[in-house]
Protein backbone atom coordinates (compact mmCIF):
# COMPACT_ATOMS: atom_id res chain seq x y z
CA UNK A 1 0.00 0.00 0.00
CA UNK A 2 2.73 2.23 0.99
CA UNK A 3 4.45 2.25 -2.70
CA UNK A 4 1.43 2.87 -4.71
CA UNK A 5 0.82 6.17 -2.25
CA UNK A 6 4.58 7.02 -2.84
CA UNK A 7 3.84 5.83 -6.55
CA UNK A 8 0.72 8.17 -7.04
CA UNK A 9 2.39 11.11 -4.98
CA UNK A 10 5.12 10.92 -7.79
CA UNK A 11 2.75 10.66 -11.05
CA UNK A 12 0.91 13.78 -9.27
CA UNK A 13 4.65 15.76 -8.52
CA UNK A 14 5.29 14.83 -12.34
CA UNK A 15 1.95 15.99 -13.72
CA UNK A 16 2.65 19.70 -11.94
CA UNK A 17 5.91 19.98 -13.26
CA UNK A 18 3.60 19.50 -16.79
CA UNK A 19 1.39 21.61 -15.93
CA UNK A 20 3.43 24.60 -15.64
CA UNK A 21 2.85 27.11 -18.73
CA UNK A 22 5.09 29.17 -20.21
CA UNK A 23 6.76 31.40 -17.23
CA UNK A 24 8.75 33.46 -19.66
CA UNK A 25 7.42 36.93 -20.89
CA UNK A 26 7.67 37.84 -24.60
CA UNK A 27 9.44 41.10 -25.53
CA UNK A 28 6.74 43.93 -27.24
CA UNK A 29 5.32 41.62 -30.49
CA UNK A 30 6.31 44.91 -32.52
CA UNK A 31 9.95 44.27 -31.37
CA UNK A 32 10.12 40.92 -32.96
CA UNK A 33 10.39 38.42 -36.06
CA UNK A 34 9.15 35.85 -37.28
CA UNK A 35 11.94 32.86 -38.03
CA UNK A 36 11.42 33.56 -41.43
CA UNK A 37 12.08 37.01 -41.69
CA UNK A 38 14.96 36.08 -39.44
CA UNK A 39 16.53 32.92 -41.79
CA UNK A 40 16.64 35.50 -44.77
CA UNK A 41 19.83 36.58 -42.85
CA UNK A 42 22.49 33.82 -43.26
CA UNK A 43 24.69 34.80 -41.37
CA UNK A 44 23.05 35.80 -38.34
CA UNK A 45 20.84 32.64 -39.00
CA UNK A 46 24.11 30.40 -39.11
CA UNK A 47 24.86 32.11 -35.01
CA UNK A 48 21.24 31.16 -33.94
CA UNK A 49 21.99 27.57 -35.35
CA UNK A 50 25.26 27.26 -33.09
CA UNK A 51 23.37 28.41 -30.44
CA UNK A 52 20.59 26.06 -31.30
CA UNK A 53 23.25 22.80 -30.94
CA UNK A 54 24.43 23.74 -27.69
CA UNK A 55 21.48 24.01 -26.09
CA UNK A 56 20.07 20.54 -27.96
CA UNK A 57 23.57 18.92 -26.96
CA UNK A 58 22.79 20.16 -22.91
CA UNK A 59 18.71 18.91 -23.43
CA UNK A 60 19.87 15.88 -24.73
CA UNK A 61 22.31 15.31 -22.24
CA UNK A 62 19.73 16.34 -19.57
CA UNK A 63 17.19 13.65 -21.19
CA UNK A 64 19.52 10.91 -21.69
CA UNK A 65 19.36 11.14 -17.34
CA UNK A 66 16.02 11.87 -16.93
CA UNK A 67 15.87 8.23 -18.75
CA UNK A 68 17.88 6.16 -16.56
CA UNK A 69 15.96 7.71 -14.15
CA UNK A 70 12.81 6.46 -15.57
CA UNK A 71 14.11 2.98 -15.58
CA UNK A 72 15.60 2.75 -12.03
CA UNK A 73 12.20 4.77 -11.13
CA UNK A 74 10.10 1.50 -12.65
CA UNK A 75 12.64 -1.10 -11.66
CA UNK A 76 11.98 0.27 -8.44
CA UNK A 77 8.19 0.26 -8.28
CA UNK A 78 8.29 -3.26 -9.27
CA UNK A 79 10.30 -4.79 -6.83
CA UNK A 80 8.22 -5.99 -4.23
CA UNK A 81 11.29 -5.72 -1.92
CA UNK A 82 12.21 -1.85 -2.84
CA UNK A 83 12.62 0.55 -0.05
CA UNK A 84 9.46 3.37 -0.27
CA UNK A 85 12.82 6.05 0.17
CA UNK A 86 14.55 4.62 -3.02
CA UNK A 87 11.50 5.15 -4.95
CA UNK A 88 11.15 8.48 -3.58
CA UNK A 89 14.08 9.30 -4.50
CA UNK A 90 13.75 8.36 -8.36
CA UNK A 91 10.85 9.84 -9.00
CA UNK A 92 12.15 13.50 -7.34
CA UNK A 93 15.35 12.55 -9.30
CA UNK A 94 13.20 12.54 -12.66
CA UNK A 95 11.09 15.95 -11.52
CA UNK A 96 14.45 17.80 -10.55
CA UNK A 97 15.52 16.82 -14.55
CA UNK A 98 12.24 17.87 -16.01
CA UNK A 99 12.61 21.14 -14.32
CA UNK A 100 16.29 21.33 -15.39
CA UNK A 101 15.44 20.46 -18.97
CA UNK A 102 12.34 23.50 -19.15
CA UNK A 103 14.38 25.98 -17.60
CA UNK A 104 16.90 25.51 -20.43
CA UNK A 105 13.98 25.74 -22.69
CA UNK A 106 12.50 28.81 -21.42
CA UNK A 107 16.42 30.23 -21.00
CA UNK A 108 16.71 29.03 -25.02
CA UNK A 109 13.53 30.79 -25.56
CA UNK A 110 15.21 34.09 -23.98
CA UNK A 111 18.27 34.21 -25.72
CA UNK A 112 16.87 34.20 -28.75
CA UNK A 113 14.12 36.74 -28.25
CA UNK A 114 16.70 39.13 -26.62
CA UNK A 115 19.60 38.66 -28.95
CA UNK A 116 18.13 37.59 -32.56
CA UNK A 117 14.86 39.21 -31.72
CA UNK A 118 13.05 36.08 -33.55
CA UNK A 119 9.65 35.51 -32.37
CA UNK A 120 9.61 31.62 -31.73
CA UNK A 121 5.99 31.01 -30.29
CA UNK A 122 5.26 29.65 -33.59
CA UNK A 123 7.64 26.64 -32.44
CA UNK A 124 6.08 26.59 -28.60
CA UNK A 125 4.10 24.51 -26.74
CA UNK A 126 2.33 25.02 -23.52
CA UNK A 127 5.29 24.00 -21.59
CA UNK A 128 7.81 25.71 -22.86
CA UNK A 129 10.15 25.43 -25.65
CA UNK A 130 9.12 22.66 -28.25
CA UNK A 131 12.03 19.78 -28.50
CA UNK A 132 11.04 16.52 -29.41
CA UNK A 133 8.47 14.13 -28.53
CA UNK A 134 8.18 16.62 -25.21
CA UNK A 135 10.74 19.21 -25.57
CA UNK A 136 13.10 17.31 -28.15
CA UNK A 137 13.76 18.85 -31.80
CA UNK A 138 11.38 17.84 -34.52
CA UNK A 139 12.70 18.08 -38.02
CA UNK A 140 9.22 18.09 -39.18
CA UNK A 141 8.76 21.55 -36.14
CA UNK A 142 12.23 22.71 -37.75
CA UNK A 143 12.13 26.79 -39.67
CA UNK A 144 14.19 24.96 -42.07
CA UNK A 145 11.56 22.40 -42.89
CA UNK A 146 8.82 24.82 -43.40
Amino acid sequence: MKIKNIFIASMLTLGLTFACANTFAFAKTEQLISFEEFAQDKEQLAKWEKDHEEHIKKVQELRDERRIKRLEYKAFIHNPNAEPSDISSAAKGIVELEREIRELNIEFMELTRDKYHIDLSEFSSNRGYHHGNRHGYHNSCSPHNR
